[in-house]
């Protein structure tokens, strides 16, 4: 079963070399119901794909990501209770902003394309369990989520694709996305990776042997400088250069 095409708005320009750019090209991308091709932007590492994820919401949101103990990956603490502990090492990252009422706003998107094989319930809302195209051992999962009408089981989505709005909270754990990375323990077919996920719960998930959570980081792409800042780069070295050869042929001339 595929989702029904649908028009998203997406931005035309994934990870630009400069955060300034304001005017960000939008176009309408729908919903592809078709496996990724060679060519295809599927490459790179889990970190990567997270990372420039990372860019784009912090983009999309004109504010930075919280970064607070309790957000990242193996973290023991809660973020949004400084005197409780977790029960156990955080299982990835969660991404929020300092008004939870923004974040609730803001609409969520996929980080890399990928084969929906799961989708569970969690203590603040639903979990999407995506399947990587090219690593099929791993597996994104995307929670405390309230989903978009198209995303259901069996589902082709991409980064354009519409995941949904960060779930509501009635706890004092704010409004949140938390991304884990898991990998098993060998290759799945999409049915088989489907068949699998069926019996996994969050309340269960740690108890089965073939599944492992994988590090992930907070970290933004390192920005390449623009061409204004390389001018201004190379016009101080020269000028440096400049003054020092201007010094030393005073010093020489001087009787």
């Amino acid at each position: 079963m595929h989702c029904r095409p649908c028009e998203t708005w997406v931005d035309a320009r994934r990870c630009p070399s400069s955060v300034a750019a304001v005017a960000v090209q939008r176009v309408k991308v729908p919903i592809s119901a078709r496996e990724p091709m060679d060519g295809d932007g599927v490459g790179g590492t889990a970190q990567d794909a997270i990372s420039c994820w990372l860019h784009d919401f912090q983009l999309s949101a004109g504010e930075p990501i919280l970064q607070k103990a309790g957000v990242e990956y193996g973290s023991e603490v809660m973020w949004w209770s400084d005197s409780r502990r977790r029960k156990r090492p955080h299982e990835g990252i969660d991404i929020t902003l300092a008004d939870a009422c923004s974040m609730r706003s803001l609409p969520l998107r996929f980080a890399e394309p990928g084969r929906v094989v799961g989708i569970i319930d969690d203590f603040l809302g639903r979990t999407v369990i995506v399947q990587r195209p090219r690593h099929r051992e791993q597996f994104w999962l995307y929670a405390h989520v309230e989903l978009a009408d198209d995303i259901e089981l069996g589902c082709w989505v991409t980064e354009a694709s519409f995941l949904g709005h960060a779930a509501a909270s009635a706890t004092k754990c704010p409004s949140h996305l938390h991304i884990s990375l898991v990998e098993s323990a060998g290759v799945m077919s999409p049915t088989e990776a489907s068949d699998a996920w069926q019996r996994v719960t969050w309340s269960t998930i740690h108890e089965w042997d073939w599944l492992r959570f994988v590090p992930l980081t907070l970290q933004l792409p390192q920005r390449r400088p623009t061409h204004t800042e390389r001018g201004l780069w190379w016009a101080g070295l020269l000028g440096g250069v400049l003054l020092i050869t201007c010094a030393a042929v005073s010093r020489y001339r001087r009787p």
